[in-house]
């Protein structure tokens, strides 16, 4: 509990620091707090340097103030925290039974549809960082449209505890714009803490969906690498009837080309000390490197199957020699 106040303390005073101009109070109830770090969450991911652990904790609190068992002390020790730099959580004690406080509470507290869906999306951003792996790395403009809908949700009060979604689609559009969004089912009975509800987005600018979707499984690679993945992706994706009559000559050049174009960054950035030139650096060089740093490049990257992975290499460069002689390549 101290490590989480402590990191409370660290969000909460990078949000008085800012100052930002909002009509939330998060100090009045559940729901302006909500709104307060939502609000909050939304400017740190506009920037170009997120501060991602505070959009995580963040989303972890909204999660504690949908999911607990004890909701009110929750929320009074989130409060006590935002307005003191010190206090004994035990003080808390004195307010539970303050009515006012009380009553301010509960004015603020979200339906039992909107407190669904404000679990879910949380949960859905919180996670996606928790469990974010290596070379990955969190969709920022994605989270961002997740919250700007619930910001609409909560603002407008759309639901009532009586229906309450349990299938919802979201459009999105180029910079990933909210369009709109809408209810595609309802839960047949009222809803619980436990009741799920299924999210699902739509975009309608798919290559930069796709840009994005590859930029955060491998955003490592180049921008050139990351484009031309996507494009062929898109276009592959774009024809839905008679896949057997697409070419895959343009296809295979660009997923190779990106292969190329890494391994040369690879080695250049290895041998920046032997002043390599780029443009000699055709496959057959890129290959015959590989092979005469066979051992030193195992034990450094602790590749595993050296041999198979030599032999996709050759057969790619065979697949990629067809094209450029007027030979068909099949998917």
């Amino acid at each position: 509990m101290t490590e989480d106040l402590q990191q409370l303390k660290i969000l909460f005073n990078e949000m008085k620091n800012k100052q930002l101009e909002t009509k939330y109070n998060p100090t009045k109830n559940p729901k302006e707090l909500i709104l307060s770090l939502i609000r909050f969450s939304i400017d740190e991911l506009e920037k170009e340097d997120t501060r991602n652990d505070l959009v995580f904790n963040a989303a972890r609190m909204i999660v504690s103030l949908t999911h607990e068992k004890s909701p009110y002390f929750t929320f009074l020790v989130y409060t006590e925290t935002y307005k003191y730099d010190h206090f004994d959580p035990r003080d808390i004690q004195e307010k539970l039974n303050n009515l006012q406080v009380k009553k301010n509470y509960r004015k603020g507290l979200l339906s039992t549809s909107d407190n669904l869906i404000t679990r879910e999306i949380a949960t859905a951003i919180s996670s996606e960082y928790a469990f974010l792996t290596q070379g990955k790395f969190p969709d920022l403009l994605m989270m961002k449209v997740y919250y700007n809908f619930l910001v609409s949700v909560l603002e407008n009060q759309t639901f009532t505890n009586a229906a309450a979604p349990s299938f919802i689609d979201i459009f999105i559009d180029t910079n990933h714009e909210l369009l709109s969004w809408n209810v595609t089912d309802y839960h047949v009975e009222s809803p619980t803490r436990d009741t799920r509800l299924f999210i699902s987005t739509h975009s309608l600018d798919p290559l930069e969906n796709e840009i994005e979707r590859i930029k955060n499984m491998f955003g490592y690679l180049s921008p050139f690498s990351i484009r031309e993945i996507a494009t062929a992706i898109s276009t592959e994706k774009a024809i839905t009837k008679s896949k057997e009559l697409l070419s895959y000559m343009g296809l295979s050049m660009s997923y190779l080309g990106v292969i190329e174009s890494e391994l040369k960054t690879i080695i250049l950035h290895r041998e920046k000390e032997n002043n390599i030139k780029k443009k000699s650096l055709m496959w057959k060089k890129i290959m015959g490197y590989l092979e005469s740093r066979k051992d030193q490049l195992i034990k450094e990257v602790e590749l595993e199957e050296w041999d198979f992975w030599i032999s996709k290499l050759i057969e790619f460069n065979s697949i990629r020699n067809r094209p450029a002689h007027g030979e068909p390549v099949k998917r």
